[in-house]
């Protein structure tokens, strides 16, 4: 019953977007489009050995389905671009029934953006209006107007932005297309400058916002997004969230370099910054600590390549939370396998100890991965043994996923993967789905090319 309902919701979803698609694309006002309609599925089961004498406590599952319908069309209307992106959602344990505090389904529509944009040429005045995100203020959606003006001087390109709006980012009820109590206004330059070859590159968005709730101001704050190339091998990023009012504090910042060497050997220097919130979103069920600002430093080489048959591979990081001084240290070593055919497979095993802010672990781990240009799966185990530092207790934990990726067709891409999790108390296996159609005049990337990323 409850896979009937969603499925003809989401077919009526579906039809209704399709057809006031065809019916747009077929007025040939627009210059080219491109769009994607993405499908998902994510289950979750979360069982519990220890739930005492509730046995509504034994378990915690998750069953969600998701669309996501999104398209661009240039010169939509005169010289405006047009944007759309719809979503829902189906949750089968979201709503709570107060009268006897269970979770029953819940089924919503969002209008996440729907605008028209003048982008004209590369320098000139610049505006959107609608609902739309702001990328160079941060995570924003407002509905209103952003004008501006970009203009050219000795090979940058810098944009110069007011914007004005309700603001969607925060405070939306489940189901509602719209908040209507909060405001958000600002202020952006994004500077931009590349090579023609891409070795050089600068990307940099600094933002003031201000939000606005009932007429009283809420919250403002400072963001930068910095990217910096200075050449191939070089490259440089950097992100704060600065809160100014209701008090001076950073919210979230982060900063790495990485150095790509001869041979695919790379090193990777970082720190992090994230607040409470966060932290918290961050933790895990397996970890139960409060709620605490945490920074973390880490610094991670990749050798080069020895006769193109393996690689070593170190990590070390070291963070800290500020409500308690619980601290996290963590160590470890990868031993990598590549191959150098059309299908690239690479082994990695690698062995990591850790002082794991209220308990010590260590334990080795095996990750396979096989992938070209249509294609890439992933399979991982690991394994730790764990001590509690107030408890002595001991404990294990294993780690399993399987994963795969694939263009079944040009413009159809496919993911699923699954994973579980053991630990003495909990076990804990989920499942996700990702179908994703492409169309229009836009190109698809492929999956993978070149050397896996930097083990994680």
């Amino acid at each position: 019953m409850i896979f009937k309902k969603a499925i003809e919701t989401f077919y009526c979803l579906f039809q209704r977007i399709l057809i006031l698609s065809m019916c747009m694309l077929n007025t040939k006002v627009y210059g080219s489009y491109t769009g994607r309609y993405s499908f998902g599925a994510y289950l979750s089961k979360e069982s519990f050995s220890d739930y005492g004498n509730n046995p509504s406590d034994a378990s915690n599952d998750e069953l969600k389905f998701t669309q996501r319908y999104f398209l661009t069309a240039d010169r939509f209307v005169g010289e405006n671009d047009f944007l759309l992106d719809v979503r829902d959602e189906y949750n089968n344990f979201k709503k709570v029934q107060k009268s006897n505090l269970t979770l029953t389904s819940s089924y919503s529509v969002k209008i996440k953006q729907l605008s028209l944009k003048k982008s004209g040429d590369y320098s000139g005045t610049k505006s959107q209006v609608g609902r739309f995100s702001i990328p160079e203020a941060g995570s924003l959606v407002i509905d209103g107007v952003d004008i501006g003006r970009r203009t050219m001087w000795n090979g940058f390109s810098a944009k110069y932005s007011l914007f004005t709006g309700l603001n969607q980012s925060t405070g939306v009820e489940e189901g509602d297309n719209g908040n209507y109590s909060s405001f958000a206004n600002g202020a952006y330059v994004l500077v931009e400058s590349k090579t023609s070859d891409w070795d050089r590159y600068l990307y940099s968005s600094t933002s003031f916002v201000q939000n606005r709730y009932k007429g009283d101001v809420d919250r403002e704050y400072f963001f930068n997004n910095s990217i910096l190339q200075t050449s191939l091998n070089h490259h440089f990023s950097g992100l704060i969230y600065q809160d100014i009012r209701p008090r001076v504090k950073l919210k979230n910042g982060s900063f790495q370099y990485l150095y790509s060497g001869v041979n695919n050997s790379k090193l990777r220097i970082y720190t992090n910054y994230s607040d409470s919130i966060q932290q918290y979103r961050q933790n895990g069920i397996l970890l139960n600590l409060p709620a605490s600002s945490y920074v973390e430093y880490g610094v991670q080489h990749r050798g080069s390549e020895i006769n193109n048959a393996y690689y070593l591979e170190k990590l070390l990081k070291y963070g800290k939370r500020s409500t308690d001084s619980k601290e996290n240290f963590e160590g470890k070593i990868i031993l990598g396998f590549p191959s150098d055919d059309m299908d690239h497979y690479t082994q990695l095993i690698h062995l990591k100890v850790g002082n794991h802010f209220d308990r010590y672990e260590i334990g080795p781990g095996l990750k396979l991965m096989k992938f070209n240009l249509k294609r890439e799966l992933m399979i991982l185990g690991e394994y730790y043994a764990q001590k509690d530092k107030a408890t002595n207790e001991s404990n294990g934990v294993f780690n399993g996923e399987y994963s795969y990726t694939r263009f079944f067709k040009n413009h159809l891409l496919g993911l699923f993967s699954f994973q579980y999790t053991y630990q003495k108390n909990v076990n804990i296996f989920s499942f996700f789905l990702n179908l994703t159609y492409r169309f229009g005049d836009g190109g698809v990337a492929p999956v993978r090319e070149g050397e896996p990323p930097l083990s994680e």
